[in-house]
């Protein structure tokens, strides 16, 4: 086994390589883009595309909710408010680049939609399609006894700030604990019971059947309407819908049943809630009082693979999305037919790699294809080295942050080839022997993967198929001693 050459000079192009390629939404469709002009804010305006290197209008000829929808997604620019036509916010210039859109709502651009032909159509700017966006609002709830009660805090325009409790009731409530997936909501909190916040005051009002408050009516409070001495706050479920379900469980048990309860749905769920499942249950196993099993440590892996499938998005070119938080980071890679690639972009998450041949797995799935790649700060507490069973006995430490890696959405997940995964070591210059390990329901096993190269501070590991994988260094233990009488 040889030492890998010039792994410095690799890594950090490799690492340079990446941060280029995966920002958060960065959906790269050639010269095609989208941006909104005269709207109030950078989130409402005339829909204008780019391509063939001029900008462009968008025709209102069957233009409804589930084009405005792909719209702002694609703008980063939360949920579709209205879809206005007859050039609502003024008659564009440029050539009318689309018209009879056909989007289903859920493509990730313009572009991806089923019918995206280009200057084909007669349409007069005074025709041209706008959109209203909701703007990106994320919540959060502080000051609660956990992460499903608290202050309601909404995020917009880059800053914090709360939510007025005046007419605030059970049905707003249901959709932030829906939001921020912690189940159904049992108390609407009002008059700041949990605190006074700070900035911006929203009046926010739900019908309590939306998925998001970015689908709620929001507006700010102007002047004296409102104080945050009247701070609205919620007290979700937590996923737990009742005393009897949790009989005879202990409460970790419990809390994990309705975290895995809620994926049932997961279709419905935002990613923001995804997330919030996802850190949750990473929470609570890293805090488990009692031995974690089998069944325990299956739904801590399928959460993070539910929550990144919901981040992949259908595409005809190609599409990347990111997460990243303290305990857990995200990487996904979607190709489609127009993808105008040679090579599939290395995968980073927590300074770890992968390298995989999409475009040969995209090639037996009708040109499309995505992978996953997630690495775990602490899962190496939970998917611990001593569950890596060998014939001697030996000291194991994990050496790696625990990676996964799959193919969501895709029926062929057979992989032409090996894939690459370059595991930074939590240790420089190990000591011992260097093991690639992979998790197969309750233990770490060698089959189908091996290491390759390494140096001081990264391994790489080939193997031949896609799971969660980690890397463990056995040493010798010391002779025992034995002490007695004389």
């Amino acid at each position: 086994m040889q030492e890998l050459s010039n792994m410095q000079t690799v890594l950090f192009s490799t690492l340079l390589w990446g941060a280029l390629v995966l920002c958060k939404g960065a959906e790269q469709t050639g010269d095609f883009q989208v941006r909104l002009v005269n709207g109030k804010d950078s989130c409402s305006g005339r829909v204008e595309v780019f391509h063939d290197n001029k900008w462009g209008t968008v025709c209102d000829d069957g233009w409804d909710m589930n084009d405005a929808r792909v719209v702002c997604r694609e703008v980063d620019c939360g949920s579709a408010k209205s879809a206005p036509g007859n050039a609502h916010f003024g008659p564009g210039t440029g050539k009318v680049w689309m018209s009879h859109l056909q989007c289903s709502g859920r493509e990730g651009s313009l572009k991806d939609c089923s019918n995206p032909m280009f200057g084909l159509y007669s349409c007069p700017h005074s025709q041209d399609a706008g959109v209203v966006c909701s703007g990106v609002f994320k919540v959060r709830l502080v000051n609660g006894k956990d992460s499903c009660s608290g202050r309601v805090e909404v995020f917009h325009d880059n800053k914090w700030g709360t939510v007025c409790s005046v007419d605030w009731d059970i049905t707003d409530a249901t959709v932030v604990c829906r939001q921020l997936g912690c189940g159904s909501a049992k108390e609407a909190k009002e008059d700041a019971y949990f605190g006074q916040g700070t900035g911006e005051i929203w009046n926010i009002q739900c019908s309590g059947s939306e998925g998001s408050i970015e689908e709620c009516s929001q507006n700010r409070v102007v002047g004296n309407g409102c104080y945050h001495s009247e701070d609205a706050g919620v007290v979700c479920s937590g996923g737990t819908e009742g005393e009897g379900e949790c009989e005879g469980k202990s409460g970790e048990q419990c809390q994990l049943d309705s975290l895995d309860n809620l994926l049932d749905n997961s279709s419905s769920m935002t990613p923001e809630a995804l997330l919030n499942v996802t850190l949750r249950a990473v929470d609570l196993l890293s805090q488990w009082k009692e031995e974690v099993g089998e069944k325990q440590i299956d739904v801590a892996l399928k959460i993070p693979e539910k929550l990144a499938s919901a981040l992949v998005k259908p595409t005809q070119t190609q599409h990347s999305e990111s997460i990243t938080t303290e305990k857990i980071e995200v990487e996904t890679f979607a190709i489609g037919p127009e993808a105008n690639l040679t090579d599939t972009p290395q995968l980073k998450a927590r300074d770890n790699l992968l390298k995989i041949d999409l475009l040969s797995i995209a090639k037996k799935n009708n040109g499309s294809g995505a992978v996953v790649f997630i690495a775990y700060a602490n899962m190496e507490d939970v998917l611990k080295a001593e569950f890596f069973h060998t014939e001697r006995e030996t000291n194991k430490t994990m050496m790696s942050n625990v990676v996964s890696a799959s193919l969501p959405n895709t029926k062929n997940t057979m992989l032409p080839e090996p894939v690459n995964f370059t595991l930074r070591h939590l240790t420089v210059d190990p000591e011992g022997q260097l093991t690639c390990v992979y998790w197969n329901q309750s233990r770490w096993i060698v089959d189908g993967c091996e290491l390759t190269e390494t140096n001081t501070t990264h391994t790489v590991c080939t193997c031949n198929h896609l799971s969660t994988f980690a890397l463990i260094m056995q040493t010798d233990r010391p002779p025992e001693v034995r002490t007695g009488r004389t």
